[in-house]
């Protein structure tokens, strides 16, 4: 029996027209799910910042319509800190199913202000093709969107590698062009992210999905997948900012240092002339 979705569930990580299958049982609950008021977090495009999201006006209960054969609802959630902000959400429920028949802007246009921060450490090419994978997903095509989630993820691996071949006298080139991709990681995880060398079996399951699972099947644990690369980018772009913030630190406990020495210097000079004086 499936999970009941949540609403930002169903607004941000739901491809277009993906079915959603309930039990008839759960039909009804669904069905309050979308009647009744929400509010969620959300990254809002504009303020380039997450937000809390709500219906602009809770009394409103006109946001479905009822239609012959089914219900069609749709959401026009805003922004609490300025309420022309506004993404727009359709959905047709029919019998036992329910599908997002409608959104704007579209998941990817949403997607590239949050992607966009990791380009310091993830690169202009990397990240235009994780956009791909989230747009593919976002139209319904599941396969091919793993195509270019686990480009992505090879990529942030053979980056690594370089830096190992660069940095690591003991770095062994050959061991590691012969490895398969779990062994590449251990070999690589001094310079890995945590999450990715833990979370190693991504690769393992975008592999398993464009070569045996079906669109559907794709389609629906894509989001799981795309949150693991943006944990690993998270943590690679948290251990950048540290480490600039530790050398700005660094540089400035030195430069207040070197002011203090001259300081002292001006002052013993002051004294030693005091004295001659004397």
């Amino acid at each position: 029996m499936p999970e009941i979705p949540q609403i930002y569930s169903l607004c941000f990580e739901t491809a277009l027209y993906e079915p959603q299958n309930f039990a008839t049982m759960e039909v009804d609950s669904v069905k309050y799910l979308l009647e009744s008021d929400y509010s969620f977090d959300a990254y809002c495009i504009w303020c380039e910042k997450e937000s809390v999201f709500s219906e602009e006006d809770p009394d409103n209960n006109a946001n479905n319509w009822q239609y012959a054969q089914g219900t069609h609802y749709y959401f026009q959630p805003s922004c609490v800190r300025n309420r022309s902000h506004r993404y727009y959400f359709d959905f047709m429920m029919s019998n036992k199913m329910m599908e997002k028949v409608g959104q704007w802007p579209s998941v990817a246009t949403m997607a590239q202000p949050l992607t966009k921060r990791f380009r310091p450490v993830a690169g202009n090419d990397l990240i235009k093709e994780f956009n791909c994978g989230i747009g593919l997903h976002s139209h319904g095509v599941g396969i091919g969107s793993f195509v270019y989630l686990r480009r992505v993820f090879e990529k942030l691996v053979a980056n690594a590698a370089h830096v190992a071949k660069a940095k690591d006298s003991q770095w062994d080139q050959a061991k590691y062009e012969k490895s398969r991709m779990e062994e590449k990681i251990l070999l690589l995880q001094d310079h890995l992210p945590k999450f990715l060398v833990e979370a190693r079996k991504i690769y393992s399951i975008l592999s398993i999905g464009i070569h045996e699972l079906d669109e559907q099947k794709c389609l629906s644990i894509f989001p799981a997948l795309r949150t693991g690369i943006e944990m690993i980018l998270e943590e690679e772009l948290a251990t950048k900012e540290a480490a600039k913030r530790e050398k700005e630190a660094k540089d400035n406990i030195a430069k207040i240092q070197q002011d203090l020495a001259k300081q002292n210097e001006v002052k013993d000079g002051k004294e030693d002339t005091t004295s001659t004086a004397s």
